[in-house]
């Protein structure tokens, strides 16, 4: 019998009325294939599958551009890796390229304002950078991170990172500059710990 297909990386439409669900399709041993997204439209209890059958993504998770009306993820070009939006039906639309790439986000990946979203700055893995949806660059933030959090609002970001003998989860300025520090742990835990905040406003 075939495996059915499951969800993952569920996340909020920036006015808070769907949820994007990233679709994947098993293969062998504990691997997935990308097979597409599910919008889930909360006040109609209402779902909807589109399909994306292009062979440049699927690794990553999709995740709402700014304004609500496409989603997007990470694509795997000849010119190298850049972000591909789509519409909520599926279709491809555009391809931002030269902006880095992937990094591992826990949280929000686009800006509460929804006007920049996070990669890895091109050619470095010290830096993180902000850019528009145009793919403009805005900010390249000095942090070092192998698990960054994401935006904690809109000039300042989370992340983990080492400290003595383990490491703490601290907020930076788009400048670099930690302001406050969220939490601790040891070296051997830190990878098994999730880190999830609300915000009032949004």
């Amino acid at each position: 019998m075939k495996a059915p297909l499951y969800v993952s990386s569920p996340a909020w439409s920036p006015d808070h009325s769907k949820i994007l669900l990233t679709v994947l399709s098993p293969v062998a041993g504990d691997k997935a294939d990308g097979a597409g997204f599910v919008i889930v439209d909360v006040a109609a209890w209402r779902a909807t599958f589109a399909k994306v059958t292009d062979p440049d993504v699927g690794e990553w998770s999709y995740f709402w551009r700014g304004d609500g009306r496409a989603v997007a993820t990470w694509a795997a070009t000849d010119a190298g890796e850049g972000i591909r939006f789509y519409g909520l039906d599926g279709a491809a639309l555009t391809t931002l390229t030269n902006v880095g790439t992937p990094i591992e986000i826990a949280g929000d990946i686009v800006s509460p304002s929804g006007g920049l979203l996070l990669t890895r700055c091109p050619k470095t893995t010290a830096q993180v950078c902000a850019w528009t949806a145009g793919g403009a660059e805005r900010a390249r933030v000095p942090f070092s991170s192998e698990r960054l959090i994401g935006w904690y609002d809109e000039d300042h970001i989370a992340g983990w990172r080492r400290a003595g003998d383990g490491c703490e989860i601290v907020v930076a300025g788009l400048d670099g500059t930690v302001v406050r520090r969220l939490a601790t742990a040891s070296t051997a835990a830190y990878k098994e710990v999730a880190l999830r905040y609300t915000r009032t406003t949004r």
